[in-house]
């Protein structure tokens, strides 16, 4: 069902009807990346996920806190609110990143889902347009070899090879008769010598890509969950520190 009544017309950005964005985007429970802190000057970006709890018929979206929550000085200020969605495009059925900007209205602490659930929530306007987010979260990077890095499955500890990784991600690549179901969720274990970050992922997508071989190869991407202030900054450390060894392979300087 179409949201708010609107007609699926033609988007001049070549992106599909508005109505279907909405549709996709607004579903229950699906996943939303809060983006706060982008305005020029900052040196970090400040993302939280949360979802789509609640598509109120007064207009307003309902969002669960994420984790770290949001407090209420955040309140009346502006947030980014990014979608990750799959649509029919004229090549096939493709992955899009779509989003608006608005203000948090309020946080509403228990909040009456249904007659048996009550959460803690952020309420914001609901979009009346989502257009194509070209801000990139999270830079992914390859790990290099020499680095070491290690990604298991838990509880069996089950080792897979990282295809790409960031501070906010990772995509995997694993045996083709492995099926992860999108929006499922995966105990991981990252390890880097002494470091070992235990980490809560969601299903985002799975698919087939080339191997630099030349063969094909079966890939799952996970979004961490519930991510301390701690790991998200050691996380982010470890980025900087790849993507150094990255331009120093480029450049032939060592580092």
């Amino acid at each position: 069902m179409a949201l708010f009544g609107k007609k699926k017309k033609k988007s001049a950005s070549g992106l599909p009807p508005q109505a279907v964005l909405l549709d996709k985007a607004l579903e229950l429970r699906h996943p939303v990346e809060l983006v706060m802190g982008t305005a020029a000057g900052r040196d970090s970006i400040d993302i939280r996920n949360s979802q789509v709890l609640d598509v109120h018929s007064k207009g307003y979206l309902i969002l669960s806190q994420p984790f770290p929550r949001i407090g209420p000085t955040m309140v009346g200020k502006e947030l980014e609110l990014t979608f990750l969605i799959m649509v029919a495009m004229s090549a096939g059925p493709h992955w899009l990143r779509v989003g608006y900007k608005t203000n948090l209205l309020k946080i509403i602490s228990d909040y009456k889902l249904n007659e048996r659930t009550r959460e803690d929530v952020l309420v914001v306007a609901q979009p009346k347009e989502l257009v194509r987010h070209t801000l990139r979260l999270h830079f992914r990077l390859r790990p290099p070899r020499e680095m070491g890095l290690r990604l298991f499955i838990m509880p069996e500890r089950t080792r897979v090879v990282v295809k790409d990784v960031s501070a906010g991600g990772v995509a995997f690549t694993h045996p083709p008769q492995w099926v992860f179901k999108r929006n499922s969720e995966i105990n991981l274990l990252l390890a880097l010598e002494n470091d070992h970050y235990r980490l809560l992922g969601k299903v985002v997508r799975t698919g087939r890509g080339r191997e630099e071989k030349g063969g094909s190869q079966t890939f799952t991407a996970v979004v961490f969950q519930d991510l301390s202030t701690v790991v998200q900054r050691r996380l982010s450390r470890l980025m900087n520190d790849m993507l150094r060894q990255h331009l120093s392979s480029r450049s032939g300087v060592k580092t």
